[in-house]
């Protein structure tokens, strides 16, 4: 799975999105995510952590629920479950929609929820880099191991 621009195949939504996939991390307390594209931390894309402090509890646990059916991108025994990414630059926030409706969460598809862009820099360099291809490539981060 590359990441590419594309509209919304979860919302019916017009705004663009990019594919993403992630799973929380209860040791750490992390919604972990890995995205395979433009190369931004890692050789495949990226990978970022959101801490689940940032997020409603209510998202967290309705997380947890979601099946995990794809491998991890950095070669790991970890599974994760695919999510969608926007920028929404009227309010500089990354939004986040998964599609999952056993139980929803939020949305009828399943659910959503958003962190302010200006907190996850690995993130919003890999949207700004699938958006638009012209940009500069290449490790912007310190790599740390998944």
């Amino acid at each position: 799975m590359i990441a590419t621009k594309g509209k919304s195949l979860v919302s019916g939504s017009d705004a663009e999105y990019v594919q993403i996939q992630a799973y929380v991390r209860e040791d750490d307390e992390t919604l972990h995510i890995q995205g395979r594209g433009p190369q931004v931390n890692r050789d495949y894309g990226v990978s970022a952590d959101i801490g689940i402090d940032e997020l409603d509890a209510g998202v967290v646990n309705w997380l947890l629920t979601v099946p995990r059916h794809f491998s991890s991108m950095a070669g790991t025994d970890k599974m994760y479950f695919i999510l969608q990414m926007r920028y929404a630059e009227s309010v500089n926030r990354l939004n986040f929609q998964v599609s999952y409706n056993t139980p929803t969460y939020n949305t009828p598809y399943g659910g959503n929820f958003s962190v302010p862009a200006n907190m996850h820099p690995k993130l919003k360099t890999f949207w700004d880099r699938v958006m638009d291809p012209e940009l500069k490539e290449g490790p912007d981060h310190e790599e740390i191991e998944d």
